[in-house]
């Protein structure tokens, strides 16, 4: 018992002095505490790679955050509230409008890499009739971030931009200590085959820089005849100036095959139970559709400081090849059964050229005030109908031509209010070709030729005012009131009949 107690003394006494020592010497140190004087954040929201602000949401691709590796844009765009996925399935994106923005589809937000926009046709097979984007073909592993603008108040871009601007800014080039490159290779395999690989690689030699990347595709899809396969190929090359500029020149091919899905139900011919029950399709399993589409995309870029601001200039030239291949019967008729020497093969070809190009300067005419002055243009042509070869280079005919100006002002006119005011004038042509009456053989407008010119232009006002509240109470961090009120004006209505 004697030697329990002395054991039992020896730990409380140490005990003691461990606890009482700090506590004494903490005691000796204390001095009068320093009231400090109220600090306030103004820096934007920043969250797993994003950065919010009331004007838009920029996501840095390297640093964002998802449930799985992201293939393609639309896998981090949906992520989104703005953003409302509408695609069939999320193996490869695909469709006519797979994301809305804000409610709206594709025909009315638009798309653009580096400001330049990109939506006005989706391939040679849809023409003016759809503007939207094939977003499997867009080089992810060459986006540096994704700028999201909500609402149709940026004069910077065009009419069409009624629920708002997703801009995909490519990576900016800068300067490689060492000839090693920085190389990265990603691989997935999901359900249905659905396979993923890419490769990317980025390095440089003094003021050179190039970046080179190159991704695979591929799903047999959960619906019959639903098969896709991508290859998307892509190269840069760039030159940082001695004034902190620089110049880069891009060129992107996509080879793309994708089968279109069947009708596959029950009471229907040759109904297959394995795959899911689809009523909507136009084509039979007999007919086998798919289609073949090819896209050979070129652009420069140039961007230099100078005294009176940061000059851009920007252009792009596209080409689209689409063939559509399916069997058919020889005589014609529809029905949804037939045999072996009743049907043949059938094909079509489209193919479809369009511009683009963008003058602007942003210059700084004093504190917290910035002018944004620019001009861009589009234009889009395809073979004349009556040409059987398709060849690009004769019997073309321009089918859009689209021009336009502005001018944008952001003023911070207090440290919590901001106004962004701007002008904008489009000139916008479309040309048809409805004007052949197949029927009765003869024009239908008397002294106008195949193509119909359409025309029509605008001053579109634009303004957006903002008023941060983060400094009101620590509940309103982050939280902002914004007005905008601007012209909506889509001269798209129009090429449609």
């Amino acid at each position: 018992m004697k030697k329990t107690f002395k054991i039992k003394y020896v730990y409380f006494t140490v005990l003691f002095i461990i606890i009482a020592i700090p506590s004494f010497s903490l005691a000796q140190e204390e001095k009068e505490a320093i009231k400090l004087e109220q600090i306030t954040v103004t820096a934007p929201g920043k969250k797993e790679g994003v950065t919010i602000t009331p004007q838009s949401t920029i996501i840095n691709v390297k640093e964002y955050k998802t449930p799985g590796a992201p293939q393609n844009i639309v896998d981090i765009l949906k992520d989104r509230a703005i953003i409302d996925f509408r695609g069939q399935s999320d193996l490869i994106p695909g469709g006519s409008s797979p994301i809305y923005m804000r409610g709206f589809d594709s025909h009315r937000f638009t798309t653009s890499m580096d400001g330049l926009t990109i939506d006005y046709g989706r391939s040679a097979s849809h023409g003016t009739r759809s503007m939207v984007v094939d977003y499997a073909t867009l080089p992810l592993g060459q986006i540096e971030n994704i700028e999201i603008m909500p609402g149709p108040h940026s004069a910077l871009y065009g009419g069409k931009s009624v629920g708002g601007v997703i801009n995909l800014k490519t990576k900016t080039p800068e300067r490689y200590t060492t000839l090693k490159p920085d190389f990265r290779v990603t691989t997935s395999y999901r359900s249905y085959n659905t396979q993923n690989h890419s490769v990317n690689a980025d390095g440089g030699a003094g003021p050179f820089v190039y970046g080179l990347s190159y991704q695979y595709n591929h799903t047999n899809g959960y619906l019959r005849n639903n098969r896709a396969e991508i290859d998307n190929y892509f190269m840069r090359l760039g030159y940082i100036l001695p004034s902190d500029g620089y110049i880069s020149f891009d060129a992107a091919y996509t080879d793309k095959d994708r089968e279109l899905t069947v009708k596959n139900a029950p009471g229907y011919v040759d109904y297959h139970n394995n795959y899911p029950k689809t009523s909507t399709a136009s084509k039979w399993p007999w007919q086998k559709p798919k289609r073949h589409e090819e896209y050979s995309t070129y652009r420069l870029h140039y961007n230099q400081p100078t005294p009176i601001g940061l000059f851009t200039i920007g252009g792009y030239y596209r080409r689209d090849r689409s063939e559509m291949r399916y069997f058919k019967k020889k005589d014609s008729t529809k029905t949804p059964e037939v045999k072996p020497d009743e049907i043949e093969g059938y094909s079509s070809v489209s193919k479809m050229r369009q511009a683009g190009g963008r003058i602007q300067n942003e210059i700084e005419l004093f504190k917290d005030n910035t002018l944004t002055l620019g001009f861009d243009m589009v234009q889009m042509w395809q073979p004349g109908k009556n040409y059987k070869d398709y060849d690009y280079r004769r019997h073309t005919h321009k089918i859009a031509d689209t021009k336009a100006g502005y001018l944008q002002d952001r003023w911070m006119i207090i440290p919590r209010l901001t106004l962004t005011a701007g002008l904008r004038y489009e000139d916008v042509s479309y040309w048809r070709d409805s004007n052949w009456d197949y029927k009765k053989n003869k024009y239908k407008i008397t002294g106008e030729g195949d193509w119909i010119r359409r025309n029509r232009n605008q001053w579109i006002p634009k303004s957006f005012l903002t008023y941060e509240l983060d400094d009101l109470a620590n509940v309103l961090r982050d939280t902002s009131l914004s007005l905008g009120i601007s012209k909506i004006w889509n001269p798209l209505p129009f090429c449609y009949g």
